[in-house]
């Protein structure tokens, strides 16, 4: 079972749900086919916490996400939480402004949001916590594994070409990142699921490195996985399940 918004659902390549942006070959459906499981994949781009515990995503689902977690679930995967607080409309805001509108889009919003408030991220909190518990409540015996996001780039690093911020603003960004992770790695432990962090193993894999796992700015889904990040993070997934029994 995979729940979860853009970074779950990888919108780029052979997509089986257009309104979903919900790819065949994202880290869900490898993590499926390396531990020979079938899969109900309900992720969906654009996915926040609401998405899956309150109502169906607009525009895109039929049912909240959570619908599809049942007693005989043996595995949810979970990755959400950026749309809460803007971390990817906040980078791409700033990427417009430096570099103009993506391929085969007519416009961007340079304007980014405002730095989440300690309300925001309390607010986050809460409700990944709410998920992570609703999803232990529904599927009792599943092994649940959330997992985080891999970063653009880490505090420190310069910009280039595929990543056209600024020095402050790669900090700003990675600082928002550090609120997501650690608020999904305390959601994590209130139900004793597993973390797999991407956000650790990612960090010598940023969008400016020799190696990339995101598509740049100008990539088929930028600031996304590409199919190496996608196949990186389902095997770090496959080798948590693995050890967790």
């Amino acid at each position: 079972m995979a729940l979860g918004s853009s970074y779950a659902s990888g919108p780029e390549g052979s997509l089986t749900d257009r309104r979903c942006g919900r790819s065949d070959d994202n880290y869900p459906h490898q993590v499926a086919g390396l531990l020979r499981m079938n899969l109900v994949d309900v992720s969906c781009s654009g996915a926040t916490t609401t998405d899956i515990l309150q109502r169906a995503q607009p525009g895109a689902a039929d049912a909240p996400q959570i619908d599809a977690v049942t007693v005989d679930t043996a595995l949810v995967t979970l990755t959400v939480g950026g749309n809460n607080i803007d971390y990817m409309r906040r980078a791409m805001a700033w990427s417009c402004a430096a570099a103009g509108a993506v391929p085969n889009t007519r416009r961007c919003d340079p304007l980014a949001p405002p730095l989440p408030t300690a309300d925001d991220l309390e607010a986050l909190s809460d409700s990944l916590t709410r998920v992570v518990t609703e999803i232990s409540d529904r599927a009792p015996n599943a092994t649940v594994v959330v997992v985080d996001y891999p970063p653009l780039a880490v505090r420190g690093d310069f910009g280039c070409a595929a990543l056209p911020l600024t020095y402050e603003q790669i900090a700003e960004v990675s600082v928002v990142l550090d609120h997501i992770t650690e608020a999904l790695a305390d959601a994590a432990s209130q139900v004793d699921a597993h973390v797999v962090e991407a956000s650790r193993a990612g960090r010598a894999h940023g969008v400016c490195s020799p190696q990339p796992w995101l598509y740049g700015y100008h990539g088929p889904s930028p600031y996304h996985q590409n199919p190496e990040g996608k196949s990186a993070i389902a095997r770090l997934v496959a080798e948590t399940v693995g050890r967790a029994g």
